[in-house]
């Protein structure tokens, strides 16, 4: 009868002890399962922050390109007729250069802003964007008035 004690706790020592284990095991399959979820999350979130960084960083450069090649155009223009440029125009140009620069520095910056800062970054490049335009198509449209 002691034996038959001695046994059954014995045996209930060991149930509970793979309960214990069993319930360990789920619990490590129920962290990594949520582990893998937010690698998933964090890897979207990623894949569409380099979506949105490629996208704005086609914009800018499209910006700056059409740019330079409209005040190329112009310098060559006004070098086939022998035309030089008069100091408020070439102040303005510098002005655009200057502009242009400054979203080329930022461009290229781009790719060491955090995720936190992502938001806040890209509103300001696009307004900056938006700007040089407005001004590039201000400039070109005074100048063809003034031809």
């Amino acid at each position: 009868m002691k034996t038959q004690k001695v046994l059954f706790n014995i045996i209930a020592v060991f149930i509970l002890i793979a309960g214990v284990i069993a319930c360990d095991g789920s619990m490590n399959k129920k962290e990594a399962d949520e582990k893998t979820k937010l690698e998933q999350q964090m890897d979207e979130t990623q894949k569409m922050l380099v979506q949105e960084q490629d996208k704005l960083s086609q914009e800018v450069s499209a910006a700056i390109e059409k740019f330079n090649e409209r005040i190329d155009t112009m310098e060559q223009n006004m070098k086939e007729q022998g035309e030089e440029l008069d100091e408020e125009t070439d102040m303005a140009i510098q002005e655009l250069k200057a502009q242009r620069d400054e979203l080329q520095h930022e461009l290229d910056a781009m790719g060491d802003e955090t995720e936190e800062g992502w938001n806040a970054f890209k509103e300001n490049l696009k307004q900056q964007t938006q700007k040089f335009n407005e001004a590039v198509e201000e400039f070109f449209s005074d100048e063809q008035n003034n031809k």
